[in-house]
């Protein structure tokens, strides 16, 4: 019998980091970092105001967005771990929403 002993994923490296590597190592050269930001159309912050709202939730609060799904077993967190995330940032002051995958889709693979 062979008995697998699985850890907890702890990443080397923050996913910027990395894709910044990347890019230095391809150009041949150091790059100077920069902050990264997210820009919103026009439009973007109306939509996601009436999509907040439809689900019963505004921008009184901080939000935490969580999403459970994974194509691979392996990629996905135990539900456990959502359900510790989410008390803790209700106790900071935090709403939660919890995005979720149709059955449907789940059973293609796809999440």
């Amino acid at each position: 019998m062979v008995k697998l002993a699985l850890r907890p994923y702890h990443a080397s490296m923050r996913f910027a980091d990395r894709y910044h590597a990347a890019v230095e190592q391809l150009v041949g050269e150091k790059l100077p970092r920069g902050e990264l930001r997210h820009f919103l159309g026009p439009d973007d912050v109306s939509l996601a105001m009436k999509a907040l709202g439809e689900a019963g939730l505004t921008f009184s609060h901080p939000i935490l967005g969580l999403s459970p799904g994974a194509v691979g077993e392996t990629k996905r967190w135990p539900v456990e771990r959502f359900g510790e995330i989410a008390r803790r940032a209700l106790k900071e002051g935090c709403r939660s929403s919890c995005k979720a995958v149709p059955k449907r889709l789940r059973s293609r693979g796809r999440s």
